[in-house]
């Protein structure tokens, strides 16, 4: 009962988090020049950059594929596919539970769910390491524009967070020190031989990299996903009149915010994406607020549209899959 107390509050507060991030989107908008601009959308681009959601998510199945393969070889694609599509698709209502739902779909014998979840780590930290890229690259770009507004909406906060530092560098040695005394009662404790074998089993995942026979197409393919999704965004400028003059660069950046939303706990970054990019259009590039609300509204929008079709089509045709033999 605990735990379903614990769920409910956190995906309450969760929800109460997007809806006051919207708010903040909304505040004050011009519902006049949002229809306006909405009236005069090129519905063209934002199919086009529908089409290059759909090929990041074919870019990330084959990159998982890939991960997954030293694990077990007999995973087919078609398999990773839907369970990439289902988990983005519960990740879209309930924050951070696509990652769990990806793993149990092509667990097995010996991808098991521990090890599966080591390859999901190791991608996430590859993708951490892909934004911090194109966010180093978007500054060295447009530097003069967007060193001060890093600084004012970035650096500043959390310089002014020491304590938060302190506090969040006490809790890391309180897991380090948990963690040498469970695995030093492994032996002597039932408990703790399951976290040592379940941690030992998420290692194994992560190692797959390393174990990996096609690690240049890995690479490759990781930074053929991040190109789709600064298309999608340099795609969605193209779509709307008042943002054609932007470049690919601002592109590359508005990207990289769009993404660090996604860390913020809302269901799908609902609320959080929008206010981002809003801000950073306005604060950035000089549009108005309705604008960029409008530009983050079809970005956002389109894309969720993309994962609701593949992700509900992967669930149907998954299901009728389950009826024959799921491996060869």
């Amino acid at each position: 009962m605990s735990m379903k107390i614990s769920n409910t509050t956190k995906y309450t507060l969760s929800a109460i988090l997007a809806i006051g991030l919207m708010y903040f989107a909304l505040k004050g908008i011009k519902w006049s020049d949002f229809v306006e601009g909405l009236r005069s959308t090129r519905w063209i681009w934002v199919l086009a950059s529908m089409l290059c959601a759909v090929l990041a998510l074919v870019l990330r199945t084959r990159r998982w594929h890939l991960l997954l393969g030293p694990i077990d070889p007999e995973l087919r694609g078609i398999h990773i596919w839907d369970a990439n599509n289902v988990g983005n698709l519960a990740s879209l209502a309930i924050p951070g539970v696509g990652e769990f739902v990806r793993c149990a779909r092509v667990s097995g014998p010996r991808a098991t769910f521990s090890k599966t979840l080591g390859t999901i780590v190791l991608e996430r930290a590859w993708d951490i390491v892909s934004v911090v890229i194109i966010l180093l690259i978007a500054i060295l770009c447009n530097g003069s524009t967007l060193g001060p507004f890093v600084a004012d909406n970035i650096i500043k906060p959390l310089s002014a967070r020491i304590p938060l530092a302190a506090l969040a560098l006490g809790l890391c040695l309180i897991v380090v020190v948990s963690l040498v005394l469970v695995y030093r009662w492994r032996d002597r404790s039932a408990i703790c031989g399951k976290i040592v074998k379940a941690a030992s089993e998420v290692l194994d995942g992560l190692t797959s990299f390393v174990k990996m026979p096609h690690k240049l197409r890995f690479l490759l393919q990781t930074a053929l996903v991040w190109l789709m999704y600064i298309l999608t965004t340099w795609l969605t400028f193209k779509a709307i009149p008042a943002l054609d003059y932007l470049s690919f660069a601002d592109a590359v950046f508005i990207s990289a915010v769009g993404n660090i939303a996604s860390v913020v706990p809302v269901p799908g970054g609902f609320g959080a994406y929008h206010y981002l990019v809003a801000l950073s259009l306005s604060a950035i590039c000089g549009s108005s607020w309705e604008t960029g609300f409008l530009a983050a509204t079809l970005a956002h929008e389109s894309h969720a549209l993309v994962i609701l079709v593949t992700g509900a089509v992967s669930w149907v045709a998954s299901a009728t899959r389950r009826r024959t033999p799921s491996r060869i």
